[in-house]
């Protein structure tokens, strides 16, 4: 038993050395594996603190840029290089680090990511330095072209950075970051005054009423709550599902604008919602619907940009940078995007309109009023456009030939038809400056202000409602007054607008301001219709194109004009020749065996009422006949003491007798009386719809700044 125990023992020991030979080896790869995660950790820990170092030094870079960029000069670098520089300073301080002078870290160029070279506002482009996939990304930064002004700094420059641990030295990095200054821009619009109190009676509700579209009050009262929302283009167009990018250049923008028509219902809920008023989807509603009702179209769509022919909610944008992300931002009015979006949708179409001429016997008179073009809103810099709503009035006035207040035309069965076109005012605003170092910062608006151009001829009622300038382009004659088969007055008329002097008008947001009063009346442009449309009787050829001797009538003409005074005072020779000679159907005849000068109808009632002799009603007939187709001519003494009195005058220089009256402007005087009163009718009755149902000043056109932007820094690379 102990000899086993012994052995026992002798055999132990060997098997306790190696075990701790073992540990020892597991002691080691645990130290070693260690030390490998240690490393690991450490290694990560100073590369992390290198990208953290490297982000770091991007913000300075990015910092400094956008410092630099708000106070670049257009052709004077040094303000920016002074307050980039000194942002970076600042910012590097807190790792004992300066801005290294020596590699001219700050430069200041052009930004312009124009793609067609020829467009380009970048003379040489800086190379580029990072990749991007394997391809290397342009800056679209460099020196500018002649003309052309900096807009943008670059601030680039490499650093040696400390790592976590120092005895590891230091590490390289470098950066880059371009910053541009937007050019100041402005939102605005256009209109013309509401002169009412009545809330109800709004730029929206008289847009409406324009129309003839019927919308209870208090659904437009509604629409109050968004005169102070602000809504933004970006905002609207997200909502329209038109989802834009900020780096889309201003012509794609303005032509995926103009390309894009939505309803109007649509818009007017999209607009609502944009500016969190959900609850007017109900007066929504009822606006289209009151439209489409006056209007009896089936859909109403509103086009969202302007074209140069059709004009749209937006006015042509005019973005002074290379990209639109500072004209989606503006701050637009709720309330007058709803204005806009229902004057487009009603814009180029008529709707007849009561029009009151008064008792005027025989002449009746039909009018249509409506939006030719529409009101839009002025987005973006210098030279950015917006318009008031302008208004045409085409008025028909007609006789039947049969119930005229003048016995003549009655009598010769005289029709009249007059066609007037009349442009009430259109106003146009252009942003021609923009203080930003004003207290508050404020813009400059030019007013231009359109009154009353007017016209008298045939147009293509087709296109009346849907062609701006109908009385400059595709005006023809129009036959105005007609006896029997004779065109008694004929041509075009054209009232040329009265522009007023431009106005410029300062604003500072939120402002509103009125141009003053043009004391030009309705009745003035008016009665100069009117003594236009009087002075065609000076052009009309007479019958022989002689300027104005009577050549006779034709023998049909004669005829129908001596049947009808035949007839109306029963052949009653004294009787027709006094009436003849009342209402101007006379011209010298020669007499007494041709020696003095008679009324042609005197001569006439001598043949028919013989000393001796009688002549019965065909012999009557007949002798007016051909006495109507007579010419104006003098007696034997009479022509001599004419021809004399010509030869003296032309000796003492001058004119000579004149042509005996023209029967034309003879059978025109009443025909003037009967048109004086009509067409002062109608500048009433547009007096009545402008002042009275419109509720707009005349003359007076509201200027509104909404948004200012001054001048915003931005990062672009």
């Amino acid at each position: 038993m102990t000899t086993t125990r012994a052995f026992l023992k002798l055999h132990a020991q060997p098997q306790q050395a190696g075990g701790r030979h073992r540990q020892r080896g597991s002691v080691l790869v645990a130290t070693a594996g260690a030390l490998l995660v240690s490393v690991t950790l450490l290694a990560s820990a100073d590369l992390g603190y290198l990208f953290y170092m490297k982000r770091e030094m991007q913000k300075v870079a990015d910092l400094s840029a956008l410092a630099g960029a708000q106070r670049i000069d257009k052709r004077n670098c040094s303000p920016a290089i002074a307050a980039a520089t000194g942002n970076a300073n600042v910012n590097m301080s807190r790792y004992a680090m300066t801005l290294p002078a020596a590699q001219n870290p700050v430069t200041c160029g052009r930004w312009d990511p124009a793609a067609p070279a020829a467009t380009t506002t970048v003379a040489t482009e800086a190379t580029p330095t990072e990749k991007y996939e394997g391809n290397l990304i342009r800056s679209y930064f460099g020196t500018p072209v002649t003309g052309a002004d900096f807009n943008a700094v670059k601030v680039a420059f490499t650093q040696e950075v400390p790592m976590f641990f120092s005895f590891m030295g230091k590490r390289t990095v470098s950066v880059q970051a371009i910053a541009i200054r937007d050019a100041p821009l402005a939102t605005f619009s256009v209109g013309s005054k509401i002169s009412t109190i009545n809330p109800a009676q709004t730029p929206l509700g008289a847009v409406l009423r324009l129309v003839g579209a019927n919308v209870n009050a208090s659904e437009l009262l509604s629409y109050n709550g968004l005169a102070q929302v602000k809504v933004t283009p970006s905002g609207l167009l997200q909502a329209l599902g038109i989802p834009v990018s900020a780096d889309l250049g201003v012509a794609e923008l303005n032509t995926l604008l103009a390309g894009r028509q939505v309803q109007l219902g649509t818009l007017l809920n999209a607009i609502t919602t944009v500016g969190g008023q959900n609850g007017l989807a109900s007066a929504n509603v009822a606006v289209t619907n009151a439209l489409q009702t006056a209007l009896s179209v089936p859909s109403l769509m509103v086009q969202l940009g302007s074209t140069d022919a059709v004009g749209g909610l937006f006015a042509k944008i005019v973005a002074p940078g290379a990209t639109v992300a500072s004209a989606l931002n503006a701050q637009v009015s709720a309330l007058d995007l709803i204005t806009s979006a229902v004057g487009v949708a009603s814009s180029q179409r008529g709707v007849d309109t009561a029009i009151n001429v008064g008792s005027i016997a025989g002449i009746t008179a039909t009018a249509k009023l409506g939006i030719i073009e529409p009101p839009s809103i002025g987005i973006g810099g210098l030279g950015t456009k917006a318009y008031t709503s302008q208004v045409r009035l085409y008025t028909h006035i007609t006789s039947n030939g049969t119930g005229l207040a003048s016995s003549l035309l009655s009598l010769l069965g005289t029709t009249i038809d007059l066609p007037i076109v009349i442009d009430v005012v259109s106003s146009l605003g252009t942003l021609t400056d923009m203080n930003c170092g004003a207290s508050p910062p404020a813009a400059t608006i030019a007013v231009d202000s359109t009154l009353m151009k007017a016209c008298v001829g045939k147009v293509n009622e087709s296109t009346l409602f849907s062609t701006r300038e109908v009385c400059d382009t595709g005006l023809q004659d129009q036959t105005i007054a007609k006896v029997l088969n004779l065109n008694l007055l004929s041509g075009q008329v054209h009232v040329n607008a009265l522009s007023t002097p431009t106005t410029p008008v300062t604003l500072s947001v939120g402002q509103t301001k009125s141009t003053g009063q043009n004391p030009l009346a309705i009745g003035d442009t008016v009665s100069s219709l009117v003594n236009q449309v009087l002075g065609l009787i000076l052009a009309q050829p007479s019958q022989a194109g002689t300027g104005g001797s009577i050549a006779g009538m034709t023998p049909a003409t004669a005829a129908d004009v001596a049947d009808k005074y035949l007839t109306k005072y029963g052949y009653n020779a004294t009787t027709i020749a006094s009436r003849m000679i009342a209402d101007g159907v006379t011209w010298g005849r020669p007499c007494l065996i041709g020696v003095l000068t008679c009324a042609m109808p005197d001569v006439w009632k001598g043949q028919v009422t013989p000393l001796i002799g009688t002549c019965d009603n065909t012999c009557k007939r007949n002798a007016l006949i051909a006495s109507l187709q007579t010419t104006a001519s003098n007696g034997v003494i009479p022509g001599l003491l004419t021809g004399a009195g010509d030869l003296v005058s032309g000796l003492l220089g001058g004119t000579g007798s004149t042509t005996q009256q023209n029967l034309l402007q003879s059978l025109l005087k009443p025909v003037i009386e009967l048109l004086k009163p009509t067409l002062n009718a109608v500048g009433s009755a547009l007096s009545n719809v402008l002042l009275n149902v419109l509720g707009i000043d005349l003359g007076v056109t509201d200027v509104k700044l909404m948004s200012l932007s001054c001048s915003n820094a931005r990062l672009v690379y």
